[in-house]
């Protein structure tokens, strides 16, 4: 249940081969033109309030990425509060085009480190030493 079911459910996903617990997203020609973010709203999917007081402005976060020797800038959207599952966007910079993965537990932040970049529950950033 929670934001990375509802999004898996939303459109068709398959999964990336040799890469445990990421997907990459089948209705290419429907989504390709979306952000990250637009991409969660146009499927309904909204940001669960964690329990508390201050509950009403609740929104995604993205991280946005230039890393060296990579073409694409890097989109990041966690979809639990814990940062362990969520949307990597991978945004082309020769037209407005968006490949969209989505990953698990198991895929989420190997991923992101693998590419350099270090995933906290606090904060996503650039892996020291990456240039």
């Amino acid at each position: 249940q929670g934001p990375l079911l509802d999004l898996y459910k939303q459109h068709r996903w398959k999964m990336i081969p040799n890469c445990t617990g990421r997907y990459t997203c089948r209705d290419h020609i429907l989504v390709s033109h979306l952000p990250p973010l637009l991409l969660l709203e146009e499927a309904g999917i909204r940001p669960r309030p964690a329990p508390g007081p201050n509950t009403s402005s609740i929104s995604w976060k993205e991280y946005a990425f230039d890393l060296p020797g990579r073409p694409d800038r890097v989109l990041v959207v966690p979809l639990d509060t814990a940062k362990t599952v969520g949307l990597i966007t991978f945004a082309k910079n020769d037209r407005e085009s968006y490949v969209h993965t989505l990953n698990t537990p198991s895929g989420f932040r190997r991923k992101l480190e693998a590419i350099g970049i270090e995933v906290t529950t606090d904060d996503i950033r650039v892996l020291e030493g990456v240039q």
